[in-house]
């Protein structure tokens, strides 16, 4: 609990960071882009990381005079987390990666989770299982938002204005 404070101001910076970091990466190009998709498209995956991550780390602090709530909450930001590292994970010679592993290990994972929590406390915690559905729902929506001429246009807006 001594460490809330600081841990906030880290999390507040991160979404700073991550949001110019997405943005820059937009309009300048990055190595993390994957060949073949135009970077205002898919900067839709590290800025709705960035959206998810603070939501949950905001309901997480609301949520922090209960534990069972608060550590499920803290769990769910970490795993907003795994598809970029998942994505630069080098599967290539064993497995076909692609948004079906780098969004379905996390989604899969999700799911054990949820079914462990019914198992060992005879209930789905609602806190979870609402921010685990938002976190699946997150990943095919991302897809779908990417190529949309509504999207293109938030992306260059972004990448005009903020980097």
């Amino acid at each position: 609990m001594r460490f809330g404070v600081l841990g906030i101001a880290l999390a507040i910076a991160m979404v700073a960071v991550g949001f110019f970091t997405a943005t820059a990466a937009a309009k300048y190009g990055s190595p993390s882009t994957p060949p073949g998709i135009p970077p205002l498209a898919f900067v839709v995956v590290p800025f709705f990381d960035i959206l998810i991550f603070a939501g949950l780390f905001s309901a997480a602090i609301y949520y922090r005079t209960r534990p069972a709530e608060h550590k499920r909450l803290m769990l769910l930001t970490a795993i907003n987390f795994l598809p970029p590292g998942i994505g630069r994970f080098p599967f290539e010679p064993f497995i076909s990666g692609g948004p079906l592993l780098f969004f379905g290990i996390p989604a899969a994972l999700l799911l054990i989770l949820l079914v462990l929590d019914r198992w060992k406390n005879g209930k789905v915690n609602k806190v979870f299982l609402i921010g685990s559905l938002i976190l699946i729902a997150s990943y095919p929506l991302r897809i779908l938002l990417s190529g949309t001429g509504a999207w293109m246009t938030f992306a260059s807006w972004l990448t005009r204005w903020l980097a």
